[in-house]
């Protein structure tokens, strides 16, 4: 086997014969997501809020209910991912499939037993035109933000609850979901993660690492044969969108 042709001394998984038939065994997936299948979207804006929802009718009355009916159909909430198989790996970098490189110390390490690296990304349109109708008004520019987190929180985790369903379907094992920006993993990774990725398909756009929609979240999940994965990176915080 040929080292691969890039500036890291990367170490090849297997043999030639196992590199020829690699491939990413979960297929790539975009789509919508009703309201209703995000049940948890307004639990975990009210979260944010530090609030339940009798505590939020009762102070706020017409205010919340009027604000969420108008997120409630406005909000549109997507969702994808895709999956590229590991082709090699340093102590600071790891080589994907279609030459997709995370120049990244930190992400070699949270991906030290993966043979296969899912990307996903979520989003929900519709929040800047809820902020911009909120007219500077505080009070209704807090709830805007929190409702756009929280329904973003949640497509996040339904994407992510995806892979993992894709992946036990192939028994396979799933690792943590890692976002950009998080336990110090370089937010530059996120315009490699996106250009990886056809985020058209979602109605997303980006240019360096600012991403509109605004409410959009991306990451990484590592996926293996080996159930060890699911302890790469056991040793750092979880993430409040992760």
């Amino acid at each position: 086997c040929r080292p691969i042709g890039l500036e890291y001394t990367f170490y090849k998984l297997g043999s030639c014969a196992w590199k020829d038939k690699a491939m990413a065994t979960i297929s790539s997936w975009a789509g919508d997501f009703a309201l209703d299948q995000l049940a948890d979207g307004e639990e975990l804006s009210l979260n944010l809020l530090h609030m339940d929802k009798e505590t939020a009718l009762s102070r706020l009355d017409d205010i919340y209910t009027e604000g969420f009916e108008r997120c409630q159909s406005t909000f549109d909430c997507k969702g994808m991912y895709r999956s590229l198989s590991v082709v090699g790996k340093s102590d600071d970098a790891i080589e994907l499939e279609d030459g997709v490189v995370f120049k990244s110390a930190q992400a070699a390490r949270l991906l030290c037993h993966a043979e296969e690296v899912v990307l996903y990304a979520a989003t929900v349109h519709g929040y800047e035109e809820m902020l911009d109708a909120s007219g500077g008004d505080a009070l209704e520019e807090m709830l805007c933000n929190a409702w756009g987190a929280g329904y973003s929180m949640s497509c996040n985790g339904l994407v992510k609850g995806m892979i993992v369903q894709a992946a036990q379907e192939q028994d396979l094992f799933v690792g943590r979901g890692w976002s950009p920006g998080e336990n110090d993993l370089d937010i530059g990774l996120q315009k490699t993660l996106l250009d990886a990725m056809d985020i058209a398909q979602i109605g997303v756009s980006a240019k360096g690492t600012m991403v509109r929609p605004i409410m959009t979240v991306c990451g990484f999940m590592g996926v293996s044969s080996d159930p060890v994965i699911k302890q790469d990176g056991a040793d750092l915080p979880e993430s409040t969108m992760n």
